[in-house]
């Protein structure tokens, strides 16, 4: 997972990022690995960030915001779009989930103006 760090890195400066695997492959972990200080973790799972993650209540001047097993949320595909309509890439975000993320690909609508990248792992 680690060979991945660079290039999401990189993609992140410019992007919304969205990183896709098979559960237990580390995606959480390189994911968290990313976050310094002024980062923020926050996961579907985890009734509290629920809540940050539907209002879009995290710090706007975080250094990368992590929304992970985003997937889980009805309409997640519409949650993205409206952050990043609303906010662009301020601060950064990376989606992590199961492969079910790979349906972007499919969609046609990009959520950053066309920059959407899909990081799959396999």
């Amino acid at each position: 997972m680690r060979y991945l760090t660079a290039r999401l890195t990189r993609d992140l400066r410019k992007k919304m990022v969205l990183l896709a695997g098979p559960r237990q492959c580390g995606k959480t972990t390189l994911a968290k690995s990313l976050l310094d200080v002024r980062g923020q973790y926050l996961s579907w799972d985890i009734t509290k960030d629920r809540r940050i993650i539907r209002e879009a209540a995290w710090p706007k001047d975080a250094s990368l915001i992590v929304l992970d097993e985003l997937h889980k949320a009805p309409k997640w595909k519409n949650l993205l779009k409206a952050v990043a309509d609303e906010f662009g890439n301020k601060p950064p975000v990376l989606v992590t989930g199961s492969a079910r993320l790979d349906a972007l690909r499919r969609t046609g609508d990009a959520l950053t103006g066309g920059s959407t990248s899909t990081g799959c792992i396999r």
